[in-house]
């Protein structure tokens, strides 16, 4: 007779494969992946690379790319309605950028320092 032994410890904690997919393809954090899922992070970690063989960080960077897609798909839709999307792409994509305002200081006169005495001068320099 072949004895086996009894499992001890915590039974496994079960991911919602479904809400974890979802939230990757929201972005959302880690953080708030494992305050959606009730569970932490190391747990979280295991248990991606159980599923899919690879490191957290690795899933995260594949799923954010897709929704980074949706997203920008998302973004060039909504820039043929809406002017300030299709300015902010501009700048994002195309380095596009606003014309610098130059701003010139011009003195009230333009005084000849040569005879000014150092006093006077300090006055000047300093508001006075």
């Amino acid at each position: 007779m072949v004895k086996t032994k009894k499992k001890t410890g915590r039974p496994k904690l079960v991911v919602d494969w479904k809400k974890f997919e979802t939230a990757c393809s929201l972005l959302a954090t880690q953080e708030e992946m494992c305050g959606l899922l009730n569970i932490s992070p190391d747990t979280l970690s295991r248990r991606v690379k159980e599923k899919y063989k690879v490191t957290f960080a690795e899933y995260i960077k594949k799923s954010g790319s897709l929704a980074k897609v949706s997203l920008r798909r998302a973004q060039f839709a909504m820039a043929k309605n809406s002017v300030a999307m299709a300015i902010w792409l501009g700048k994002q994509y195309l380095g596009q950028r606003e014309p610098e305002k130059t701003t010139e200081t011009i003195l009230p006169f333009n005084p000849d320092f040569t005879n000014w005495s150092d006093e006077r001068l300090e006055k000047y320099v300093n508001g006075g």
